[in-house]
């Protein structure tokens, strides 16, 4: 998957025709896929990590305007490759934040799960290599992005069938 991504940057580089690469880092609303409900479901984070291992995060949202807004301004972006990441956490980060949205308990692991088994390669890229966007500097240079955190990814969506009954909290 991320020696395509290259070929197609190693070729487009061959082109005479502006352009820009917008390379987001891990899409929060991944999520969403159905094998990483079914792990949500059960009480664990999806993206297999080592402890203290950081994943960079964006929402799709978020490299939707960043890629209008180099559309906007194709002189500014001409020539460039752009990481995006709009928050960077740990399992355990990712699993503190999912709990108490969910309102019910979340774990991470290092293991990659079996439903996971066939991105083993990328989950073990992430955890040796890992995105590299510089989020400070997003956040500064591209404010009217309102680059959102998983916190507040998390908390504006329809966790259908996952966040507990408060009664069940309890």
């Amino acid at each position: 998957m991320l020696d395509s991504k290259r070929r197609v940057e190693e070729h487009l580089d061959t082109l005479p025709v502006p352009h820009a690469v917008v390379a987001p880092a891990y899409f929060m609303d991944n999520l969403f896929y159905p094998w990483n409900m079914d792990l949500l479901r059960v009480g664990r984070w999806p993206i297999p990590l080592p402890p203290g291992r950081p994943v960079q995060l964006i929402p799709a949202a978020d490299t939707a305007r960043f890629a209008a807004l180099v559309i906007e301004r194709p002189g500014e972006f001409a020539g460039h490759r752009i990481d995006l990441a709009s928050d960077e956490v740990t399992g355990a980060d990712a699993a503190r934040i999912l709990s108490g949205i969910l309102r019910r308990p979340v774990t991470h692991s290092a293991a990659v799960p079996g439903p996971l088994a066939p991105m083993a390669a990328f989950f073990e890229w992430i955890s040796e290599v890992g995105f590299h966007a510089d989020i400070p500097r997003l956040r500064a240079s591209y404010p009217e992005i309102g680059w959102r955190s998983l916190p507040q990814w998390a908390a504006a969506q329809d966790w259908p069938g996952l966040v507990a009954h408060p009664a069940c909290s309890r």
